[in-house]
């Protein structure tokens, strides 16, 4: 019997280096990670001639370098790692290289790599290693080529290494650099005041991204979160409010018993953590008396800086905190609740785990860790942290708006018995003017407070029909589903039972069927997209792609009614400021009504145009219709409970008044327009800020 081994094809080094890290900074920042495991303080990475191929990369440390043993016995020994994970470096380190597969993925980048590294355990002497990758081409196992290790005397070489790309057999771009400049200058916590270790790119981004960084606007930050997880799993979580002056510390009962996740356990199965959010109101956060270049500052620090990033054993670990990785799922909890809550684009977070037991481990590729126990609880922590800070703001505000409306009434009767009372002490003719003056201001007051309540009760009233809407919509999805999987099994079986027949028997009634309940699961959808909570945010918008999207929730029901829509909109891309949801209202109850008109005149075709013009300084938005036209007076159609329709609310249009007034513009209507029926002209003032890119 003869023994066979595991043999390697020289293929097996380019799946490796290339396929596991697709990006040229993730190889690169393994060897920066490599540097700070021997103890280096500062790693500088080089590029020269980059922008073409044939360029070089040099990385260079001033750590403990390597002797021939480690080269050997180490540093060519990929998938599996001598460092001990659970011992500290000289200084005072956790090691977090393991498998040595990062550093191949860089040295693939070139055609040649070059290893230059002194020993501090042996001064004076440099070992040098070449790696020509050609020389693999033509093998047909890597254990072919040997790899000669030279060695040579330098009395005046200090400890170190030097890595050397040279020949790129890639092109960094610009955005290749300004990812890799904005990976280093994260890798060692920059929000630090003494950093033990500082990686530096020689490249003009990253001079203008750390400059950028230790700008700093913590000062601006609303309100901030400080929390930690002991080695115990027990929870603790500190909120502080800049504005408000809130300052609240939650234990550990208090915080797991709110978690909406396992609710059984005692403590967090994680290692021992620290997390600490800075949360900014970017339209207050500057206020008053702040420059454009600072306000425009803050946001690009936000860009860079934004979300949570995660440092395990002192490295940053991508990809958390990276922009579109949303590990804490903080911009979905957001859009299901936004009120007091933050978000990848408006706060700055870390999440701080020392680990000296190594229980958080890396995927091979580096893009994050293994999700097993010990990550999942660290992140149903951070989850928990800021659905406890979210609820307690919430209270918070909640509590305030309670005592100023009861407050409110008291403070107004106050005011108007010393303006009464001062105008009595004015003798003559002006005092007689006064008290009048008075007078008038005190009723119109009372003319404006009960036109509030009535316009509060009418919201109620309409908020509670939707998230009534909402339920019974969302109760219906899953009947529906149920209805089409039985049609389609009852259609599977016939086809197999009656030899034939199905298509003459059932096909036609299990197809109305299908197509009925396809119909009701769509339309069931339309209650929840309608009230999406992201779109009552205000904020700067395209109105074309605002409308469209409007379109698309209601074009079930113009498709169930057999309506041809026309679209007619101007060049551009017009923007307003305000909120997407008062867009959404008016164009909705305009198509609701455009429904109802048709369905009163059945015969004939169902026209609707939705078209808009840019006009000097507004936008004009235009709906129209083929319906029987509008048969009260125009100025009675805006009152709340006025209806040409039998059974209709007469809400909707002055829903689209009132939406349109907070929009800043005006509404008209026309009782037969061009196409015959109805037509509406919304008016909006353009923002003339152009769109941040």
């Amino acid at each position: 019997m003869t023994e066979q081994h595991f043999r390697f094809a020289p293929e097996i080094l380019q799946r490796l280096g290339e396929e596991l890290n697709p990006h040229p900074d993730q190889g690169v920042v393994e060897l920066v990670r490599n540097a700070y495991d021997a103890n280096a303080r500062t790693c500088t990475v080089n590029l020269t001639g980059t922008t073409r191929l044939g360029g070089c990369i040099r990385v260079t440390d001033d750590g403990d370098g390597m002797d021939e043993a480690d080269i050997t016995g180490g540093w060519l020994v990929l998938g599996r790692s001598s460092k001990d994970p659970t011992r500290r470096t000289r200084l005072q380190r956790l090691q977090v290289g393991q498998k040595g597969l990062g550093r191949l993925a860089a040295l693939r980048l070139g055609e040649v790599a070059r290893l230059r590294t002194r020993p501090r355990d042996v001064p004076g002497r440099e070992y040098e290693l070449v790696l020509d990758w050609s020389r693999f081409a033509g093998a047909e196992t890597i254990d072919e080529i040997g790899l000669p290790v030279t060695s040579r005397t330098d009395a005046a070489a200090a400890p170190g290494t030097e890595i050397e790309i040279d020949d790129l057999n890639v092109r960094l771009t610009r955005r290749d650099v300004k990812r890799m400049a904005r990976a280093l200058l994260l890798l060692a916590d920059p929000f630090q005041a003494d950093k033990g270790f500082r990686p530096v790119l020689e490249a003009e981004d990253f001079r203008d991204l750390e400059q950028l960084v230790q700008q700093g606007y913590f000062e601006y930050a609303q309100y901030e979160i400080d929390a930690r997880v002991d080695s115990d799993g027990r929870g603790h979580a500190h909120l502080i409010d800049h504005v408000s002056g809130l300052e609240v510390d939650v234990g550990h009962r208090a915080l797991i018993a709110q978690s909406r996740h396992d609710t059984q356990r005692a403590r967090y199965g994680s290692p021992a953590a620290t997390f600490h959010l800075w949360v900014f109101n970017l339209a207050a956060a500057l206020a008053g008396g702040s420059t454009a270049a600072s306000k425009t500052g803050l946001r690009d620090w936000l860009e860079v800086l934004g979300g949570v990033h995660v440092y395990h054993r002192g490295l940053r670990v991508h990809p958390y905190g990276d922009p579109g990785h949303d590990w804490l799922d903080m911009n979905l909890r957001r859009v299901r609740s936004p009120e007091e809550r933050p978000s990848t684009n408006n706060s700055i977070g870390q999440v701080i785990v020392e680990d000296p037991r190594n229980r958080l481990r890396q995927k091979t590729d580096r893009s994050g860790f293994i999700e097993d126990d010990a990550f999942v609880e660290l992140r149903y922590f951070g989850q928990d942290v800021l659905d406890w800070a979210a609820t307690t703001r919430l209270e918070h505000a909640e509590s305030r708006r309670r005592r100023e409306r009861e407050r409110a009434p008291q403070d107004l009767q106050r005011a108007q018995s010393r303006l009464r009372e001062r105008a009595q002490r004015i003798p003559g003719p002006e005092g007689i003017k006064l008290r009048k003056d008075t007078q008038a201001v005190e009723r119109a007051v009372t003319r404006e407070l009960k036109t509030a309540r009535d316009d509060l009760l009418l919201y109620r009233t309409l908020g509670t029909i939707g998230t009534t809407t909402a339920f019974v919509a969302h109760e219906a999805f899953n009947p529906t589903n149920v209805i089409l999987r039985m049609a389609r099994t009852i259609e599977t079986r016939g086809r197999e039972a009656l030899n034939g027949r199905y298509d003459e028997l059932l096909d036609q009634p299990v197809t109305i069927i299908t197509r009925s309940a396809e119909r009701l699961r769509t339309i069931s959808l339309l209650p929840r997209r309608l009230l999406a909570t992201d779109k009552r945010r205000p904020r700067t918008f395209d109105v074309h792609a605002a409308l469209r999207e409007t379109i698309e929730i209601f074009e079930p029901l113009l498709v169930e009614r057999d309506v041809d829509l026309t679209l007619s909109f101007d060049d551009g891309r017009p923007r307003i400021t305000g909120t997407v949801a008062a867009l959404e209202s008016v164009l909705g109850n305009l198509f609701v009504n455009a429904l109802a008109a048709f369905d009163r005149a059945p015969e004939g075709n169902r026209a609707l145009t939705l078209q808009t013009s840019v006009e000097d300084e507004s936008v004009v938005i235009s709906v129209l219709d083929s319906g029987p036209g509008i048969d009260l007076p125009l100025d009675a159609i805006w009152l709340p409970g006025r209806s040409s329709t039998d059974g209709g609310t007469g809400l909707g249009l002055t829903i689209v008044r009132d939406a349109v007034d907070d929009l800043g513009g005006e509404v008209s209507a026309v009782s037969r327009g061009l196409l015959g029926g109805a037509e509406f002209h919304i008016q909006l003032p353009l923002t003339t800020q152009p769109p941040r890119v």
